[in-house]
């Protein structure tokens, strides 16, 4: 039992060690390739202002698809950064306010306001990690937009207290997942439509992913297409609000 107990410590000092110089690897690697792409975007971009350039229609055509091109790689790799770096802090808790954060996220990722985004939950103020609550809200907003099959939509965001977490989800009324995809869809790279049809690169779960389980927590999917259209993400994070706020202190927020 002492020889076993020994070579799963040594594995599993080694499977971290391992990990951490795969993290590294992807945020390096991805960092030093954006370089290039940056300048073959600015170089189509100054060609197609420069008015002594005489292209033809057809020419400016394809400089119009290197750069939809070189967008997509470029989105990816500012996403790997992201993933690479998901959870790597040690935060301390902070204190948030959901239904202003939520209504922040609105105008940033659905600035033309094409869905309805509304929050149900808490008004008050909560304590969490504040970082990894706002990457989960983020992306999981941003999935449900990207994979909508509809111009217009609503997109309900919630969030609830329960035994020391806060349980966040992200419904829309979009299409629903086949029971068949709905694991596939947390892989890397993993996407249910190619890129032509939705500019994704399936990180968006991988992140949420990443982050509630490295806080302890599930990322879970609700969707049945035999009962309608629909989807509806779960995610938690540590709740750190009746441990930061104690009785006492709520006659002196009151009486500020």
């Amino acid at each position: 039992m002492a020889t076993a107990l020994a070579v799963f410590k040594r594995n599993a000092q080694e499977l971290r060690r391992s990990n951490v110089e795969l993290e590294k690897l992807a945020y390096v690697a991805a960092h030093d390739l954006r370089s290039p792409l940056r300048a073959i975007q600015d170089l189509c971009a100054w060609i197609s202002e420069d008015d002594d350039n005489a292209l033809s229609l057809e020419s400016k055509v394809y400089l119009s698809m290197v750069l939809s091109r070189t967008n997509r790689p470029s989105k990816l790799l500012a996403d790997l950064l992201d993933c690479a770096r998901a959870g790597q802090d040690n935060p301390e808790p902070q204190e948030v306010a959901l239904p202003m954060t939520v209504a922040q996220m609105a105008l940033t990722l659905d600035p033309d306001r094409s869905f309805n985004i509304v929050y149900i939950g808490p008004e008050e103020r909560v304590w969490c990690y504040h970082t990894a609550l706002t990457q989960i809200l983020s992306n999981l907003i941003s999935n449900a937009i990207k994979h909508h099959d509809k111009l217009r939509g609503r997109i309900t965001v919630a969030a609830h207290r329960v035994a020391g977490r806060l349980c966040l989800e992200a419904e829309d009324e979009g299409p629903a997942i086949e029971p068949l995809y709905q694991a596939r869809i947390f892989e890397l790279f993993q996407t249910l439509r190619s890129s032509d049809e939705v500019e994704g690169n399936g990180l968006d779960l991988t992140n949420v992913s990443k982050l509630t389980e490295r806080y302890g927590g599930m990322l879970a999917l609700v969707s049945d297409p035999s009962r309608g259209r629909g989807a509806c993400f779960k995610a938690d994070l540590p709740d750190f609000t009746d441990a930061l706020v104690s009785p006492v202190c709520a006659p002196d927020i009151a009486a500020e």
